[in-house]
């Protein structure tokens, strides 16, 4: 395993790292469709950017 080669440290910043980009990629992904639901229900009683 490529994991065994990397000093732990290494690893576990990699692990981090990928975790809070995969989390903020969710959290944008959530706002995204939070913010095209809120437009839809704003245009649906006045159009307004």
């Amino acid at each position: 395993m490529w994991t065994y080669i990397l000093p732990p440290i290494a690893y576990s910043d990699a692990a981090t790292s990928c975790k809070e980009s995969i989390r903020l990629e969710s959290r944008k992904r959530q706002d995204l469709i939070h913010r095209m639901q809120r437009k839809g229900e704003r245009n649906a009683k006045h159009n307004s950017k």
